[in-house]
């Protein structure tokens, strides 16, 4: 498996336990960098392979929508609010499922499911290296710096692979992280900065809150990272498949394999 595919994976398994993921809200703070906790929902959609790499594999889209509350221990409360049914993105797939057999859906947590995570194990990022709450306080407001932390090491290999990694960290840290203004500020100029990264159309997240989409293609998928220019703020992310691929059969190009709303 290439760094590009496995970076995928981990990033639809992540989705799948909902470790994180979401648009913080801290609160309360006073004087100082005194921070007490942060809040955050996430309103997600994420695909799964069925059967992979047979010639029955099907592809099923499901959504979940959770609120998650951050200690500054880097403990977490994970709240289950919502749950989709799975179903599919045409009639074709499907139908190969019903001639599969109908077999039973991948299992799922379920609404009203509460998930605790023990101090020290939450983490502001989707891939490695962590950050923990105080180490999200800690960040110093240079882009570089922020780059190299979020990178991790080794960085993955390849130039598309590199930029794809860091506009996953940098936009999630944007969404949920509890830095403060000057921090956001050079995170935001490190992920305008990214190669290939450019403006592509205004558009309204699944909260109906309007914003610029900021687009990077790194074939067979496109980035694209709904944002408010002006709060230098992250709203949503989506993963677009630009291009039929076999790592999601079935799926037309067009079709949005994972997407995350954050709101407050």
């Amino acid at each position: 498996m290439s760094d590009r595919a496995q970076i995928f994976k981990r990033s639809v398994v992540i989705a799948c336990l909902i470790l994180m993921s979401g648009c913080a809200q801290t609160a309360p703070q006073t004087t100082g960098r005194h921070i007490g906790l942060a809040k955050y929902t996430d309103i997600g959609s994420y695909a799964t392979v069925v059967n992979a790499g047979s010639g029955g594999g099907y592809t099923v889209f499901e959504g979940r929508s959770v609120a998650v509350t951050v200690l500054p221990d880097s403990s977490a409360r994970i709240a289950v609010t919502h749950v989709s049914p799975p179903g599919f993105e045409n009639i074709h797939e499907r139908l190969k499922w019903i001639e599969a057999g109908a077999p039973k859906f991948p299992p799922t947590l379920s609404a009203g499911t509460d998930i605790p995570l023990k101090p020290g194990s939450f983490s502001f990022l989707p891939f490695p290296p962590g950050l923990s709450f105080r180490q999200a306080l800690a960040l110093e407001p240079s882009p570089d710096r922020i780059k190299r932390i979020v990178m991790g090491d080794p960085p993955p290999s390849g130039a598309r692979a590199q930029t794809f990694y860091l506009a996953m960290q940098l936009s999630t840290l944007l969404a949920i992280a509890p830095v403060s203004a000057p921090v956001r500020h050079a995170a935001w100029k490190a992920l305008v900065s990214l190669a290939g990264i450019h403006g592509c159309t205004g558009g309204r997240d699944s909260a109906g809150r309007s914003g610029l989409w900021m687009c990077i293609r790194t074939p067979p998928n496109e980035l694209r990272i709904l944002t408010s220019t002006r709060e230098e703020q992250v709203l949503s992310v989506e993963e677009l498949l630009i291009a039929p691929s076999p790592r999601y059969p079935g799926v037309p190009a067009g079709s949005v394999i994972q997407s995350n709303t954050y709101s407050a």
